[in-house]
């Protein structure tokens, strides 16, 4: 059987940060610092050292913990909004949120002479909502193909979407 291998987080951590900073495995800061984790004081100059390197570790810990919550808050940030850039995502958007009867995320997407889709009088409640295809109907305008499915009925029904400002809008939805 090989030598035994030390698996704690400490000294995963140890490890993880002595190849960040360049300190090699076997050489003396590592030694040092394998020391000092054990509970052994060193003594001199050379000890001074692995006071620096522990500084470090703890800089560099911070600074990667840093960077992943700003990554993580981006990523939610960023994809938490409709893609108006597209009639394909704009259409996206206003389905899911009509299906969802979420009135501000439907505003978010409605052209600014736009109705409501939320308004109009339903035959039954609605239970849902299914985007179909989405195709461009000239350079400025589209057309996408929507399931509604209410309690007791199913229809099927189209959105307009217009470029409005250099962004994607729902016109209408309906009829």
């Amino acid at each position: 059987m090989g030598p035994q291998t030390d698996l704690t987080l400490q000294s995963i951590i140890r490890t993880v940060m002595c190849t960040l900073l360049g300190v090699r495995r076997g050489s003396y800061l590592w030694s040092v610092r394998a020391a000092s984790s054990a509970g052994v004081r060193q003594t001199g100059g050379r000890a001074e050292k692995i006071v620096g390197v522990k500084k470090k570790m703890w800089l560099l810990s911070g600074v990667a913990v840093f960077v992943i919550a700003v990554v993580v808050v981006l990523v939610v940030v960023l994809t938490n909004g409709p893609d108006t850039s597209t009639p394909e995502g704009t259409a996206e958007a206003a389905v899911d949120a009509f299906a969802d009867k979420d009135a501000e995320a439907l505003a978010a997407v409605l052209c600014s002479d736009a109705s409501n889709p939320l308004d109009q009088v339903a035959p039954s409640p609605l239970v849902g909502a299914e985007l179909g295809t989405v195709r461009l109907d000239g350079g400025d305008k589209a057309v996408g193909e929507v399931t509604v499915t209410y309690t007791d009925s199913t229809s099927q029904t189209e959105i307009g979407l217009i470029r409005e400002n250099g962004e994607w809008c729902l016109a209408w939805f309906g009829g």
